[in-house]
């Protein structure tokens, strides 16, 4: 006599195929919204630079920066190659923002401690005036500690909520690089300028769009086992 089907395959196939999401190839999201980036963080901590608003205008080299229990350096590339590792402190007294010694540059998030797995900020670039550049395009590298090398491109529309670039990664942030991309109708290259960077880690998996389907095909798979099932 063959034995009657067990009751728990049809879980067992989508427990399988919700393991193969979870084992899914390192990758970065990335998010322009910020309610929904910090939608996915525990207890999000938030660097704003305040402390450089007696340096506004100053070259700092690279600065070791300290985040609640996260921590980070950001350095500056120069792609001209004299004095390439140096930022400046910009913005006002009352928000102070960092960014490259030298236009054309690229800023570089470098040497991270905590375990963060999410970081973002407001990110553009700006003329020598402290003013955004209209018409710029940014890219954004990202790489984790599990070797996803992503990158990610968008247009700054302001300095504040249209600036904002989100970042979740299946392993801790290694290294993240923003420059703007140069373009010779923007006149002089802008400078890459960055504030208000927040580092995290996410409370849950942000599911890329083909495990969306994986998932949504495994349902379906489950719908007809069961819908067959009952035939029976």
């Amino acid at each position: 006599m063959l034995n009657r089907p067990s009751r728990l395959r049809p879980f067992m196939v989508l427990a399988a195929l919700f393991a193969m999401v979870g084992s899914a190839q390192a990758s970065s999201t990335f998010f322009t919204s910020q309610d929904d980036f910090l939608s996915y963080l525990g207890r999000p901590v938030t660097d704003d630079f305040s402390d450089l608003a007696g340096s506004i205008g100053q070259n700092l080299g690279s600065a070791p920066r300290q985040a609640g229990s996260f921590g980070y350096t950001v350095y500056g590339y120069n792609f001209l190659g004299s004095d390439p590792d140096t930022v400046t402190a910009t913005g006002s007294l009352d928000n102070p923002a960092i960014t490259t010694t030298y236009n054309w540059g690229t800023l570089i998030l470098d040497s991270f401690t905590g375990g963060a797995n999410a970081v973002g900020f407001n990110v553009w670039g700006e003329t020598a005036a402290g003013a955004l550049v209209p018409g710029q395009s940014m890219e954004i590298e990202v790489l984790d500690s599990k070797g996803a090398d992503q990158y990610f491109y968008f247009s700054p529309t302001d300095m504040a909520d249209g600036s904002f670039v989100g970042i979740i990664s299946t392993g801790t942030i290694k290294i993240v690089n923003a420059h703007v991309i140069p373009n010779p109708s923007l006149g002089d290259q802008p400078f890459a300028t960055m504030d208000n960077v927040t580092l995290g880690q996410a409370v849950a998996v942000v599911p890329e769009p083909a495990d969306y389907a994986l998932m949504l095909g495994g349902l379906g798979v489950l719908g007809a086992v069961m819908r067959r099932r009952r035939k029976a």
